[in-house]
This record gives C-alpha cells, structure tokens and sequence, in this order.
C-alpha cells in the first residue's frame, strides 16, 4: 500500500474514515449547499443535506438528504432524476471548492417519508 493510500485508509476506531477524509466531506458539504441553492429548481426547495460519507472511499460521496415537507413517491423519484440530472454542475461547484486532482463522484440517497424507496429503486435498476 502506497503511502498516499494510506493517508485515506479507514481506521477501525473511526468508522467514518480518517481526519483527512472527514474534512474532505464537510469540504464536499458546503460546496454541495452552495451549490443546490444556486440551482433554481423547484424540486430541491426543501431539501436539507443530512450526511456526506466516503461510500467506499473518498473518490465517491454519499450525499444523504432529506425532505423538510411530505412528499409522495412519485414527486421523491422525480426529485431523484433531477439531483442525478444536477450532478455535473454540483461536482464542478465541489472541484472549485475543494481544489483536488479528483473531484468525487456523488451518490444519492433521499430520506424522509416515501424518498428513500426512491433512491433504492433507482439504484436496483442500475
């Protein structure tokens, strides 16, 4: 194992990662809050970010997020679409923010009422 990999290896008394990969997240975090309140969609109106984690490492986040009103499956599975329609733009509001060679890939998860089956369909079809 090289020692740049070290550096982001996970550590068994923290479960989330390393220091280094934990603030790369909340680098991620902020960028990504940034960036969806410069979007004007109306399907991210209400959108909240609850946790951004290495999913497995660093090279790709998992951006959990949660709904602040109700909302049906169907307006969740749209709301879905139009965050993985968004990423692009998102992953380049982060590469300004974070300054690395690699910008992370995004996944997403939508919890709160019937969004997190939205998340889960979609990635069983992929």
């Amino acid at each position: 194992m090289s020692k740049r990999s070290r550096r982001f290896h996970r550590n068994p008394r923290n479960p989330q990662g390393t220091v280094r990969a934990s603030a790369l997240c909340a680098q991620v975090r902020r960028a990504l809050e940034w960036g969806l309140a410069e979007l004007s969609d109306e399907r991210f109106d209400g959108l909240e970010i609850e946790a951004v984690i290495p999913h497995p490492n660093v090279s790709r986040m998992l951006v959990v997020l949660r709904h602040q009103q109700e909302h049906d499956f169907e307006a969740s599975e749209q709301t879905y679409h139009a965050l993985r329609g968004a990423e692009g733009l998102l992953r380049s509001r982060i590469a300004e923010a974070i300054h690395r060679k690699r910008t992370p890939h995004l996944a997403f998860a939508l919890i709160g009422s019937d969004a997190t089956r939205a998340g889960e369909a979609e990635d069983q079809s992929a």
